[in-house]
């Protein structure tokens, strides 16, 4: 799936619409939220947003992704999304999925999951490139293995 053209797709969700059953503040919410549109607004018209994807970068993506404690069990454990979700166990899933982690003296990162367009953002440190004074939001197109095929890299 490519990745999704606009921020329209955020268009009717609300703070409280987000799925997240572990105490997410209506602030951290909508921040969140505001960084979505922002980074599929503006951010994409402006071609800011630039496409990271390399072969090997995603296939490390896809292992780390499903490492116990990281960004997909984190979704499950975090969500309504059932275990074994990105393991392919099927389920309709209705609401924006956003899990959160801390990160110690680091800003918490922020994983956010989209059904429709199936794909997952990640908001908080760069520390992918180990650059964790700086934030990122990178976004990931998933196949219907949730194997990502594309990677999308907003630095501000």
């Amino acid at each position: 799936m490519p990745l999704p053209p606009s921020a329209a797709f955020l268009d009717n969700v609300r703070p409280q619409d987000l799925d997240n059953q572990t105490g997410l503040s209506t602030t951290e919410r909508a921040l969140l939220l505001t960084v979505l549109r922002l980074y599929f607004g503006v951010a994409q018209s402006a071609r800011a947003v630039k496409d990271v994807s390399q072969l090997a970068s995603l296939a490390e993506l896809d292992r780390s992704m499903r490492e116990p404690g990281e960004r997909f069990d984190l979704l499950e454990q975090q969500t309504s999304l059932p275990v074994g979700y990105f393991s392919g166990a099927p389920a309709t899933f209705g609401a924006p999925a956003v899990a959160r982690r801390d990160n110690g003296g680091y800003p918490a990162s922020y994983f956010f999951y989209e059904q429709r367009g199936n794909i997952v953002v990640y908001v908080g440190p760069d520390f992918f490139h180990d650059l964790a004074d700086r934030m990122v939001v990178n976004c990931l197109t998933l196949n219907e293995r949730f194997q990502p095929t594309a990677s999308h890299t907003l630095r501000p």
